[in-house]
């Protein structure tokens, strides 16, 4: 099932890889009644992810490097999108989950539930509290029932 917006979402939801480390990938611009629309949409096989966003600035305080890293804003982040619809929760997290997974070097995951009012929490993937939010992140993104967490996750 696709939407064509997510109920629960936070403000910022970034990830940050090396597109060459990653399988099934492909960016592309869309085509529109209008010619073609000027953002680059990121996908995965057939599940769209995110759009390729230029974040750099938004960064510096978090003091992430984005040296030569692919920035898209992923689908929960995204307002409404007249352009295509976004895929449903599972499929954005297993798509996602693949990613993560296929990044063997650089791969930060930042989450803001309301963008710079709350401290960002900093770990590593792999650790426990990591792991815990991004579980809480999907619980938050399937039903609203848990607070949406604010981190950035990074090797």
């Amino acid at each position: 099932m696709r939407i064509k917006e997510y109920q629960y979402k936070p403000d910022v939801l970034d990830l940050l890889f090396k597109k060459e480390e990653c399988s099934d990938l492909t960016i592309k611009q869309i085509d529109t009644a209008f010619g073609k629309d000027e953002n680059q949409y990121v996908y995965k096989g057939d599940i769209f992810l995110g759009i390729v966003v230029n974040a750099e600035k938004y960064y510096s305080g978090l003091e992430v490097k984005t040296n030569g890293l692919l920035t898209i804003s992923l689908a929960p982040a995204i307002h409404k999108c007249a352009v295509i619809e976004l895929p449903s929760v599972y499929d954005f997290q297993k798509s996602l989950n693949e990613i993560i997974k296929d990044s063997i070097s650089d791969c930060i995951l930042i989450c803001e539930r309301d963008c710079e009012q709350y401290e960002v929490e900093k770990y590593k993937w792999g650790a426990k509290k990591a792991n815990a939010q991004v579980h809480q992140l999907f619980k938050f993104l399937y039903d609203g029932s848990v607070q949406c967490p604010t981190f950035l996750i990074t090797r």
